[in-house]
């Protein structure tokens, strides 16, 4: 049975703690780990509050929440979910906004707003993702992009560098504007073979991605150096399999390369076993945080909250 082992990182703005970071993720970085591939799939996800709207982090919350208890299956069950979501978020802040003066409630009424991308991946092999606004999605294989024929070749929903610079359509709050959902809804398929990544990324660093491979270079290659080697096991986590699985250095080089410049790593032992590994130490965070930092001066990240999800699908 396929095992996904799922990292997530999250870095706020320059100067904000991380509890004002108006991204939210599916797992979230403390729910990082392996998981089995069940037989209904694994669906993960990233979402993107709107910094501009009040209660956006909140938004972005719910939509991540909600998908995780039960992932959506395409625009038809969004529509048929979204009121009560828009429900969940009302109700969230309706205590906060009583105490706001008259000039904070009014902008409470102009609604929030997040992206969304979803994606699923099936243990036949096969992968759907679904999204509205820019956060975006990459495949990789022996650490190449993934090139498709059709409207999405290697980046989903946008492809060019320059589309980052439109203002997309945001999943609302308000009910008045779910009639215009249909019309901005993104959906596309794909498959997936053992060894395959997958990175969903909130809008900055999707953009930086997509600008440094029209550059003719490999940021996907720069990313894999902040995920995980072999995530943590968590006691409600039904990992039997993988709590028993060694993987061998041949299976684990391609990241411990990366990640030997964080921590360093025992290669002497025929294989590393999970209670070698790094996983959940915290220079990964701060290494990922600094390098956030870093390339928002010398690569041209935009500052704004940064965010990922990292998928890598191994057999067990």
């Amino acid at each position: 049975m396929p095992i996904a082992f799922l990292t997530a990182r999250r870095v706020p703005k320059t100067g904000a703690p991380l509890s004002e970071c108006e991204d939210a993720t599916s797992p979230t970085p403390e729910r990082s780990g392996p998981v089995l591939l069940p037989p209904q799939g694994l669906a993960v996800a990233v979402a993107d509050g709107a910094t501009t709207y009040s209660y956006s982090q909140e938004w972005a919350n719910i939509l991540c929440t909600e998908q995780e208890k039960r992932p959506l299956a395409d625009v038809d069950d969004l529509m048929a979910r979204l009121p009560s979501w828009q429900t969940a978020w009302q109700a969230a802040i309706q205590d906060r906004i009583n105490d706001l003066p008259w000039f904070a409630a009014a902008k409470v009424e102009q609604g929030a707003f997040s992206t969304f991308l979803q994606l699923t991946l099936h243990p036949d092999g096969t992968w759907q993702a679904l999204a509205i606004g820019d956060s975006c999605l990459v495949q990789c294989r022996k650490g190449k992009l993934v090139w498709r024929n059709g409207d999405y070749a290697f980046s989903f929903p946008l492809q060019t560098s320059e589309a980052f610079s439109a203002r997309p359509y945001l999943l609302p709050t308000r009910p008045d504007m779910n009639s215009r959902v249909r019309e901005y809804f993104r959906e596309t398929q794909g498959k997936w073979q053992a060894g395959d990544e997958f990175l969903l990324m909130t809008d900055a660093l999707a953009a930086w991605f997509v600008r440094e491979t029209e550059q003719g270079r490999t940021p996907q290659e720069t990313l894999r150096t902040f995920t995980d080697q072999s995530p943590q096991i968590h006691e409600d986590q039904d990992v039997s399999h993988v709590e028993r699985h060694d993987y061998s250095i041949d299976d684990l080089r391609p990241l411990s390369l990366y990640l030997s410049r964080y921590s360093r790593i025992e290669e002497g032992n025929k294989s590393i076993h999970r209670s070698d590994g790094i996983i959940g130490h915290p220079s990964l965070d701060e290494a990922f945080g600094h390098w956030v930092e870093e390339s928002k001066t010398v690569r041209g990240l935009k500052d704004d909250d940064v965010s990922f999800v990292h998928v890598s699908l191994r057999e067990a």
